[in-house]
């Protein structure tokens, strides 16, 4: 519970906000300007009145003690009593719960744990509406994904399809066509193919694969950059697939190695026993 001020406003118990009082009011219960409930305050803190009594029963006992030989009982007893009173102000005045009613701290749990629970359950309506954003957000990527591969399908079963293919669509649809025909197949990264766009294994043997969306012919220095990709990845199957065709000088460069040219007719002929 917040601790009261004592100078020039005191602290709501319920809210914390601070609490105007008047000089002209001893004691008096006023409502928070926050939370509109009920504050009791005070001009003067209680250690003030204790030390006010504290010494007033000292000049008494003075007294009592200046007259005990002229019947000074009574002002003694009278001294002890201010004292008493002084201590008990004292005690007051460093116990901060004395100036809150129990009906005040009672609302104040009730409001603490209206609060906490307000707190939880705003917790558990943003988790489930994050939750039910990254479902929304996974259904729409594997809706992405069937569409696209729908759409490579459709595309990859003629070899005019795979020319209306983006370049990127291509090298998906060419790895699909290996995939259907016993291979594992993965594209390599935008930008850092190497010359390289898909990568493919079978029976324990890694091959590399070169895609050429042509409408005209694929020459030999594609072919030997290939072989030199293999030779650096240390790779002994190669593949360049194209959707036109190759060039006599490709097709001589590629004998003896162990590059396999795959033009639109080889292409056709794959995807039909596919």
């Amino acid at each position: 519970m917040p601790r009261y001020e004592y100078e020039h406003s005191w602290a709501c118990p319920h809210c914390g906000a601070a609490v105007d009082w008047n000089w002209l009011d001893f004691e008096k219960v006023v409502p928070c300007p926050r939370c509109q409930r009920k504050v009791r305050v005070a001009v003067l803190p209680p250690v003030t009145f204790g030390a006010w009594f504290s010494l007033a029963a000292a000049i008494v006992c003075l007294v009592g003690a200046a007259s005990a030989t002229a019947g000074g009982g009574p002002c003694g007893l009278f001294a002890v009593l201010l004292f008493a009173g002084g201590y008990a102000a004292i005690w007051l005045g460093t116990n901060e719960d004395a100036f809150a009613s129990d009906e005040d701290r009672r609302q104040w749990i009730r409001d603490a744990q209206r609060e906490s629970e307000a707190q939880h359950r705003r917790a558990m309506i943003a988790q489930q509406a994050a939750q039910e954003q990254d479902l929304a957000r996974r259904r729409r990527i594997e809706d992405e994904r069937l569409a696209r591969e729908t759409r490579l399908e459709k595309h990859s079963r003629t070899v005019g399809g795979l020319k209306e293919l983006e370049p990127r669509e291509f090298e998906e649809a060419i790895a699909l066509i290996f995939r259907k025909n016993g291979y594992s197949a993965k594209l390599t990264l935008l930008g850092a193919d190497g010359g390289v766009d898909v990568e493919v294994e079978k029976n324990g043997t890694k091959a590399v694969v070169q895609c050429k969306r042509y409408s005209g012919t694929v020459g030999a220095p594609v072919v030997r950059e290939l072989l030199g990709v293999m030779a650096k990845r240390k790779v002994k199957e190669g593949y360049v697939v194209t959707t036109g065709s190759f060039t006599p000088q490709a097709r001589q460069f590629a004998q003896g190695t162990r590059i396999q040219l795959w033009d639109a007719d080889h292409l056709a002929e794959v995807m039909n026993n596919s």
